[in-house]
């Protein structure tokens, strides 16, 4: 009765062993080596338009203030009529 198990269970049920997990080793890692860079991308990807195009995204959002400031009223209305 061995603690830690008996070698032969683990050949019975089927298991790969040491070549088997040093595949899953190598899976799980360029799994998460991939995950990484894509964030880095996507996050990168918006930071560098964020910076290509921050003039333009500005006036969009001062026209966009001035809109919502000048129709306050219609706006709460809009606001109140989406809860009901």
């Amino acid at each position: 009765m061995n603690p830690k198990g008996d070698d032969s269970d683990d050949k019975i049920k089927g298991d790969g062993g040491e070549a088997e997990e040093g595949l899953e080793g190598d899976t799980a890692f360029k799994g998460t080596l991939l995950a990484g860079v894509l964030l880095v991308g996507v996050v990168g990807g918006f930071g560098a338009v964020g910076y290509i195009y921050k003039d333009q995204i500005n006036a969009f959002l001062n026209q966009f203030s001035g809109f919502i400031e000048g129709n306050s009223s219609f706006v709460n209305l809009g606001f109140i009529l989406c809860l009901n």
